[in-house]
C-alpha cells in the first residue's frame, strides 16, 4: 500500500476533530441533577465518543499506518480500542458511580471549586470539549508522518534554529554590555548620560533589562536535531515529533517504539537504536535543564524585585 496523498492526511485530520453535537451539548445546558438524567448523560457522551473514536480507527490513512508490521511492533500489536457496546454494562456502572459521586458532592458541598450546580453544569460542559488522549496521541503521530511527508517543517525549523542562535549570541553581548555600562563611571560622570539622576537606578534598570533580554533568549524546553540541514534532517525532525507525541499522551518516549515507526513505509532513512536512545535522553536532559534554567531566573526576578522595594 502506498503513502496516502495530502488530501487523505488532511481527511484524517478532520476526522480527528473532536467536537460534541448540539444535542448532547443541549443535554449538558439542560441537565437535573438527579441520579437518572445524570447517568443519561454520561452514556450519551459515552456513545459519541465510542462513534468519534470508531471514525478515528478506520480512517484509511489510520490503517495505512497500522497495517504496516514495523507499527504493530511498535505497540506490542495492541491496537487502540474505545469500549464498545458489548461491555455496556461496564459503561453504565461508570456512569452510575460518576452520578453518585457528583450528587454526593454537591449535597454534602465539600468541593470548594463546585459549590452549586451552576459552576458543575459549566465544568461538565467544559469537560465535553475535551480531547480523548489516545485520539489526541494518533493524531499527533499521524501529523508527524504527514509533515514529513508534504511539508517543509525540518527546512524551516532549521532556518528558525540558525536565527535564534545568531540572535542569542547578539542578546547575551547586548546582556553584557548593559551590565558594564555605568560601571566605570563615577556620579559626576555619569550625570552626563542621567540627567543628574543617581547611578544605581540606571544600572537597577540596566540589570532589569539583561535579565529579560536572558529570559527571553532561554530555550523553553527539548529542541529539535535541527543544527545542521543534510539528508537526514527531515528523519531527525520525524523522531522529534514522534518523541513529542509520546511526551504528550504520558510523559514517557519509548526508543524502541520509535525505532520501529521509523521504518514506516516512505520513511528514507533510518536510524540505530542506540541513535534514537542517546537523542531520547538528550530531550530529556534539555527538558530538566530549561525548567531549572527558568526556575533559577524567576527566583533571581523576584529577588531583584525584593531588593528594589527595599530600596
Amino acid at each position: 500500500m502506498s503513502v496516502p496523498s495530502k488530501p487523505d492526511f488532511e481527511s484524517f485530520f478532520e476526522t480527528a476533530k473532536w467536537k460534541p453535537s448540539q444535542e448532547l451539548l443541549r443535554k449538558a445546558e439542560t441537565i437535573t441533577f438527579n441520579e437518572d438524567a445524570l447517568i443519561d448523560f454520561y452514556l450519551s457522551r459515552d456513545k459519541e465518543e465510542l462513534l468519534y473514536f470508531n471514525r478515528l480507527t478506520n480512517h484509511m490513512v489510520f490503517n495505512w499506518l497500522w497495517n504496516q508490521q514495523s507499527c504493530q511492533r511498535a505497540f506490542a500489536k495492541k491496537k487502540p480500542k474505545k469500549r464498545t457496546q458489548n461491555n455496556a454494562l461496564s459503561t453504565e456502572d461508570c456512569a452510575r458511580a460518576l452520578a453518585r459521586y457528583l450528587l454526593k458532592e454537591l449535597e454534602e458541598g465539600r468541593n470548594r471549586l463546585f459549590p452549586n450546580e451552576k459552576s458543575v453544569r459549566s465544568s461538565i460542559i467544559r469537560d465535553m470539549y475535551r480531547e480523548d488522549r489516545s485520539a489526541l496521541f494518533w493524531r499527533n503521530i499521524v501529523r508527524g508522518f504527514y509533515n514529513y511527508f508534504y511539508t517543509d517543517r525540518a527546512e524551516k525549523l532549521h532556518a528558525m534554529y540558525k536565527e535564534f542562535e545568531a540572535l542569542r549570541k547578539h542578546g547575551k553581548k547586548l546582556a553584557d554590555q548593559l551590565r558594564t555600562l555605568f560601571l566605570p563611571l563615577n556620579q559626576d560622570e555619569a550625570d552626563l548620560f542621567t540627567n543628574g539622576r543617581p547611578i544605581d537606578v540606571f544600572l537597577n534598570n540596566n540589570e532589569r533589562t539583561a535579565f529579560r533580554i536572558e529570559s527571553f533568549l532561554t530555550p523553553h524546553g527539548e529542541r529539535p536535531p535541527v543544527s545542521k540541514n543534510d539528508s537526514t534532517l527531515k528523519e531527525r525532525v520525524l523522531v522529534f515529533d514522534l518523541y513529542q507525541a509520546f511526551m504528550c499522551r504520558s510523559r514517557r518516549a519509548r526508543a524502541t517504539a520509535i525505532f520501529h515507526l521509523m521504518m514506516i513505509e516512505g520513511v528514507k532513512h533510518n536510524f540505530e537504536h542506540r541513535t534514537i536512545e542517546r537523542w531520547l535522553k538528550a530531550f530529556r536532559e534539555e527538558r530538566e535543564k530549561a525548567k531549572q534554567t527558568h526556575a533559577r531566573m524567576e527566583e533571581e526576578r523576584r529577588a531583584w524585585e525584593e531588593n528594589r522595594r527595599k530600596k
